[in-house]
């Protein structure tokens, strides 16, 4: 049998086996057990013209209910990385899966790794059985390439609505949103609040990294094994034990919100605000950065042209040794040798155009005169 059939073969039967594996979850969701899939939308505009491309997001997490909770926010605010994440999924347990009643948490999600796959996100998770908010979570992930799944309905939903529309503030984005489906039920982050912490330095205290993470597709954390996180590389493989302590007792600072990205203020400012209707400049989206927001994003854009600077003199340096090397390899006749092979090139060109010279005038045909052809 062909190799690649038998590769094919195998492929479909993992992609199959993880859908299975998300269909039983769902069946068995219930009063003790919560079923969540969580994604990023795609990046989308505000105001929504292609001219003023000023980013706003949102991350959705879908429920056992069939509510999409659209958590929204905008680049001002903050971003889309680990914290980000874990803020929301730490808001979205307090707020709804506790208060419901559920002792057991199965989160599904895409594969990510800046975001959803990683060492923050899983250990914050842990943390949550350590303390005995959860009896149990478990950490699943799509097969990459076949994550559709309950969510991408919603933001359908959200960007064919939004298409129709004329959106310039944060309010009329948070109506279009609400309005998209009977669905979801919309929670807006704003630039002052509670929600967004910094996790890393807190996990960072607390556990260890995992190991050789990217190679696993589910993390199980249990309040029976505090610290410990079992990881299997498909739903039929047998689990790998990781104890992630480093020690008990830790007394943290209060976190804070992730940092803002101050060249993503400047930007919307200078570049974005001027297409922008005057009746609408005054929406918090459209503030000026302040000064220390300036200079941050002077300092940001001049590392980088400082990095890309000596990427470039790297990148002339192996050029100019690879060309030095190839030269000494194949080293360039000097004295009578090099004068010899000149001339010798030399008439080597003589006579090759001597050669088409003559080629040339033996086949043309003589034109007749005109008498001749009377």
């Amino acid at each position: 049998m062909d190799t690649r059939l038998i590769l094919m073969y195998l492929e479909t039967n993992i992609i199959l086996c993880y859908r299975e594996e998300y269909k039983t979850d769902l069946a068995f969701a219930d009063a003790k057990h919560a079923v969540v899939i969580m994604d990023f939308s795609q990046n989308l505009t505000l105001p929504s013209f292609s001219s003023t491309p000023s980013q706003w997001y949102f991350l959705s997490l879908h429920t056992n209910k069939g509510i999409q909770y659209n958590y929204v926010y905008d680049v001002t605010v903050a971003g889309k990385g680990t914290d980000e994440v874990n803020s929301i999924l730490r808001h979205f347990i307090t707020r709804v899966v506790i208060p419901e009643g559920h002792r057991k948490l199965t989160i599904y999600a895409d594969n990510c790794g800046g975001q959803n796959k990683n060492s923050f996100v899983v250990r914050m998770l842990l943390a949550l059985t350590h303390m005995s908010d959860l009896l149990e979570i478990e950490y699943k992930f799509f097969v990459k390439g076949h994550t559709k799944n309950a969510v991408d309905r919603g933001f359908g939903h959200v960007r064919k609505r939004i298409s129709r529309a004329d959106v310039w503030t944060m309010d009329q984005l948070l109506e279009v949103v609400t309005h998209a489906s009977a669905s979801s039920d919309l929670v807006h982050i704003p630039k002052e609040n509670s929600i967004f912490k910094d996790y890393r330095i807190v996990v960072d205290e607390a556990y260890k990294k995992i190991k050789n993470i990217q190679k696993y597709q589910i993390f199980s954390m249990n309040e029976n094994t505090p610290g410990v996180v079992m990881c299997r590389k498909g739903p039929e493989t047998a689990a790998v034990a990781q104890d992630r302590r480093k020690y008990d007792g830790i007394a943290t600072e209060s976190t804070r919100n992730p940092p803002l990205n101050p060249e993503k203020l400047q930007t919307i400012y200078n570049k974005v605000r001027p297409f922008v209707p005057d009746e609408f400049r005054s929406d918090p989206l459209y503030d000026p950065p302040n000064d220390e927001e300036e200079c941050k994003a002077k300092e940001i854009q001049k590392a980088r042209m400082e990095a890309s600077k000596k990427r470039k003199q790297k990148r002339d340096t192996v050029v100019t040794a690879s060309k030095a090397a190839k030269r000494a390899q194949d080293p360039t006749p000097v004295g009578c040798e090099a004068i010899r092979m000149t001339q010798r090139d030399s008439d080597n060109s003589i006579e090759n155009s001597s050669k088409a010279a003559e080629g040339k005038t033996s086949t043309r045909t003589r034109k007749r005169c005109r008498e001749d052809t009377a």
